[in-house]
């Protein structure tokens, strides 16, 4: 009996890990201007964009799609507006110079064709900066211990549990 409940508590842990792990990844593309020079692809409403130069990021939702334009917020809350065949420039890191050119291609089904364009700056000075991921690594350990820690702390409710 025993084992049959700590059994059902070692699967409840992984089937919540598992969803954690669907949730934090559900980006429809993945833009990195330090390996990235152009990518399209169709993107619905509500999609996410993750826009990359290295080290900084910018993640835009696409709030509104119609045949005429697109309408979408970046994590700062700036708003952009984008019509059929026309294209904005972004910034991702902030820097004054715009890194990524979003065009708006085509529209099929709901969907937006949308492409982006890594942008050359000849002007821009820009030190090579490596990426720590050291923090990251560290991130993981600690949401890894603390979800360890949550299915020990299930699995001895579940032992602990009086049946009368």
């Amino acid at each position: 009996m025993k084992s049959a409940e700590w059994l059902k508590g070692i699967i409840g842990f992984w089937s919540v890990c598992l969803i954690l792990i669907i949730l934090t990844n559900v980006n429809a593309l993945d833009f990195d201007t330090s390996e990235d020079t152009y990518t399209s692809n169709f993107v619905e409403n509500n999609e996410i964009i993750k826009l990359r130069d290295g080290i900084f990021e910018r993640d835009l939702n696409f709030l509104r799609i119609t045949n005429e334009n697109i309408l979408l917020k970046e994590d700062d809350g700036n708003v952009l507006l984008i019509e059929i065949n026309k294209n904005k420039q972004i910034d991702i890191n902030d820097d004054g110079f715009n890194d990524v050119e979003l065009s708006y291609n085509s529209f099929d089904n709901g969907r937006a064709e949308i492409g982006l364009k890594k942008l050359e700056n000849i002007n821009k000075i820009k030190e090579p900066i490596k990426e720590n991921n050291k923090i990251k690594k560290i991130t993981y350990w600690i949401l890894g211990f603390i979800l360890f820690l949550i299915a020990i702390y299930i699995i001895k409710k579940i032992k602990n549990r009086k049946y009368y």
